[in-house]
């Protein structure tokens, strides 16, 4: 694991939408002005006490954390049972939830994978907690993580989520209609209208006045239907037709961040 400090030595401010980004959603189309925030201050993020690293396994898959993920961890808050812990164990870094055994009194690092044991920390067990993780952020298009050019070892958040400043707008998912994708409700996204729409990717469907977020699906064998997939089997699929007025595309969610503390307190 790579470590980096945080730098929000710069300021982006991006059209919010906190209404949620299924039902009720103000179209960004429309004559609507969203209030609008800056990445680093909706996440409380600051040099001294945020780093960021890129997670390489499955291991906390149970708890929103999938290879590839990077993972903001806050080094000065004190580690709570089912936190979310970024530590290293016998000189091995890994991700793990702190629980505790009440019956044998004593504290349990959990990877919310069954395929992974539980470890029992006791006398001999050498373990250093390097942050609790507060945010996963995933990305849902081809990129690649990478620490800032102008300040060794640090990342920019606002440079590394966002691509086009004048496309990308925030919102709040509202509903579990992508939660097989890695989308889950509350979820902060990240919406990239400048991002073409290509079979596979997610993307903001308006139908009619409600909004919702589906793979898109190019039809095989007739190119003037497209399809919006769910990845939920409680969901059906939606069938556009080119001729259909009543369904727009406003955008490709590009990112998304999951509060694993339940919340984001600046918003």
């Amino acid at each position: 694991f790579e470590v980096y400090f945080i730098d929000t030595s710069t300021q982006l401010s991006l059209p919010f939408y906190e209404s949620g980004l299924v039902a009720g959603f103000p179209s960004p189309a429309a004559n609507y002005i969203a209030p609008k925030v800056d990445l680093n201050f909706a996440l409380m993020l600051n040099e001294e006490n945020t780093r960021i690293t890129e997670v390489l396994d499955d291991d906390m898959s149970g708890a929103k954390l999938y290879t590839g993920d990077w993972a903001i961890l806050q080094t000065d808050m004190q580690a709570r049972r089912n936190h979310k812990l970024f530590c290293r164990v016998d000189g091995e870094d890994m991700f793990r939830k702190l629980d505790y055994d009440y019956k044998n009194k004593t504290a349990v690092l959990s990877a919310t994978n069954r395929r992974i044991k539980d470890i029992i920390i006791n006398e001999d067990t050498q373990c250093i907690v390097n942050g609790v993780v507060t945010y996963s952020i995933t990305s849902h298009i081809p990129t690649k993580f990478y620490p800032n050019s102008g300040k060794p070892n640090t990342v920019n958040l606002n440079e590394l989520v966002v691509k086009n400043k004048a496309q990308t707008f925030y919102g709040f998912i509202d509903g579990d209609s992508m939660k097989d994708s890695k989308i889950h409700h509350k979820d902060l996204a990240i919406i990239d209208r400048a991002i073409p729409y290509i079979d596979g990717f997610k993307a903001l469907c308006r139908i009619r006045d409600e909004f919702t977020i589906k793979f898109i699906q190019w039809d095989k064998k007739d190119k003037d239907v497209l399809w919006l997939m769910p990845a939920n089997d409680n969901f059906p699929p939606i069938k556009v037709e080119k001729r259909d007025e009543s369904v727009q595309l406003h955008g490709i969610v590009a990112f998304t961040i999951t509060p694993l503390n339940g919340r984001f307190p600046n918003l």
